[in-house]
């Protein structure tokens, strides 16, 4: 008989673990607390408004938050959704550095008095393969050109010196400094050096991995120097890639079909929350043998039900899986207690930021027309930060009261919807900014698909320093993103389960998500942490050796992995999974 496997969660990591394991032949069952899958359950959807909608197009899902991903750092989740088939396009997203002035103080009261955008600095998109070109006030005059020609120079060798620092870590040729700050620290001494490089990390090395990461700027300057280097080695010189006519909705879809086709919504709850956990020798409802073994999981619905499982898989966020982990009942033996003391010592040390997403039509948060590219990070000068005391959370009089709605010419502001009149007058939350709590707002501008174009463009703005104008507001996320491990090896050895192991219930937990994989916590690190622990299942319940070469769910993991050019940079003496 198959093993029974519970998910509980239905992220993406929770999806593609409960997918691949149906495919290997396995009972899964899934256990979804909201109402909705997870993968899709902030995501904003814009009804059809026009006859010109191609057929079957009812609507315009905007994924929250944004779903773009890159070629080179992405090769299992592009792998996966060319399995799905489903399509994509190449977006070589081109950005815009900005930071955010207080308003002067010499201004008439004629002028408008918000806080300005100033951009410092355009990139041009291709991932380093394009020349980057100059803001509008490098047109100034001649010295600010000559001022702008200057530091775009130090800026490319600065560039050219990372590159080379992240092919030394990928291949481990030389020790270097542990963090961004480490390698700052190093040298300190060289004034010259310390401020031409400090001004390449602080002004566009970290903005953008602040907005990649969605934390905060010191997060970045200590999150592991061959983490970052690894991101910047992998993605050099690829593509962006966006769902061209699908959304998370059908990814979502996709991968819980085949689950309610084996059975029916009894192995699909949502809406569900689990009340207990507790070891058992027998299957529920009709005192069935356990199909494996003498142990397994009686896992109790605060609705009623009971499912009687094998093993359990937890989708969840670290904090919400230690819980878990204390609800279960009878795990009594020595190495069980061992094994649940690892998992959370393991759990503990993960780490989260909030996150705030809104969708919205308010273009204030945009620099000037001139310099507005398709995300636009803006930074809070130093004028702006409020002391390390002070709450995280706006709004702030200083700003709330002087931020107005504008939109420009060349954008069409779309009708009203049905979901606007929710958030009018609304307080927006918004993160102020802090001496030792900077985040980078990073304003993404999604153009509308075929047959939407009067609805004009929607920007999604992630982890705004200004609270959003509420009459524009379409929808407002509150999430959580895992930061990068510090000690990634120690922490995902402890989260595993090694093949062979013993018949103890504690060898029959695992753990997906994004923190369960090595890098940067992204999507990719869903799939990776899937593909890790239906390998595990496969090997302890005997379903798979350690020497079968076939791929994991049927599915052609290589196809991810780039041309031949892009696989000789980033070859290293690894495995893919």
């Amino acid at each position: 008989m198959p093993p029974r496997v519970l998910v509980i969660g239905s992220g993406l990591a929770g999806l593609t673990t409960a997918y691949l394991l149906h495919r290997e032949g396995c009972e899964v069952f899934l256990v979804e607390r909201s109402d909705q899958l997870g993968f899709h359950s902030s995501s904003i959807v814009i009804p059809r408004d026009n006859a010109k909608v191609p057929w079957g197009q009812e609507d315009w899902v905007v994924d929250v938050p944004m779903r773009s991903f890159q070629g080179g750092y992405y090769p299992l989740l592009i792998a996966l959704y060319r399995h799905l088939g489903l399509s994509f396009t190449s977006a070589d997203f081109t950005f815009s550095f900005s930071r955010l002035h207080a308003p002067s103080p010499l201004r008439s009261a004629s002028h408008s008095n918000r806080p300005t955008i100033s951009t410092y600095f355009i990139h041009s998109g291709s991932s380093g393969l394009s020349l980057p070109s100059f803001p509008h006030k490098a047109y100034s005059s001649f010295i600010a050109l000559l001022r702008h020609s200057v530091r775009w120079t130090i800026f490319a060798v600065c560039y050219i010196c990372l590159l080379v620092l992240s092919f030394i870590s990928w291949h481990t040729l030389l020790p270097l400094p542990r963090t961004l700050s480490a390698l700052l620290d190093s040298i300190s001494d060289l004034p010259i050096l310390y401020r031409i490089i400090g001004e390449f990390i602080h002004e566009i090395f970290v903005p953008i991995f602040s907005a990649v990461g969605t934390m905060t700027c010191s997060d970045v300057l200590n999150t592991p120097l061959d983490t970052i280097l690894a991101y910047v080695h992998n993605t050099f010189g690829t593509s962006h890639y966006a769902l061209a006519q699908h959304s998370a909705r059908d990814v979502a879809r996709l991968l819980v079909e085949p689950l309610r086709i084996q059975g029916g919504e009894d192995h699909i709850r949502l809406g569900a929350e689990i009340s207990a956990i507790r070891m058992t020798t027998k299957a529920s409802r009709d005192d069935r043998p356990s199909p494996t073994g003498d142990q397994a999981f009686k896992v109790s619905l605060k609705e009623g039900d009971e499912i009687i499982v094998d093993r359990i898989v937890i989708a969840t966020q670290a904090s919400a899986a230690i819980s878990l982990i204390d609800m279960i009942k009878g795990m009594d033996s020595h190495e069980d207690q061992r094994r649940v003391d690892l998992f959370k010592s393991a759990l503990y040390r993960v780490s989260y930021r909030e996150t705030i997403v809104v969708t919205h039509r308010d273009y204030s948060v945009l620099p000037r027309d001139a310099d507005t590219r398709d995300i636009n990070l803006v930074l809070p000068d130093s004028s702006l930060l409020h002391p390390t005391t002070e709450s995280s959370y706006g709004p702030t009089p200083a700003l709330s009261s002087t931020w107005t709605s504008r939109s420009p010419s060349n954008y069409a502001s779309g009708p009203s919807t049905p979901m606007e009149p929710a958030f009018h007058q609304m307080s927006m939350p918004y993160f102020r900014p802090k001496n030792d709590e900077v985040y980078t707002m990073a304003t993404h501008i999604i153009y509308p698909p075929s047959g939407f174009e009067s609805n004009g463009p929607i920007l999604q703005t992630t982890n705004p320093i200004v609270p959003i104008a509420s009459g524009s507001v379409l929808g407002i996320a509150r999430l959580e993103r895992a930061l990068p491990l510090e000690n990634p090896d120690t922490i995902l050895e402890s989260l595993s389960v090694a093949p062979g192991s013993s018949d103890e219930a504690s060898h029959k937990i695992h753990f997906v998500g994004s923190y369960a994989h090595s890098g940067i916590p992204l999507l990719e690190g869903c799939v990776g942490s899937a593909l890790r622990v239906v390998k595990e299942i496969l090997e302890s319940e005997g379903l798979r050796t350690r020497t079968n070469k076939t791929p994991l769910g049927h599915v052609d993991w290589t196809q991810g992995l780039g041309g031949r050019v892009g696989r000789l940079w980033r070859w290293r003496a690894r495995k893919l999974y």
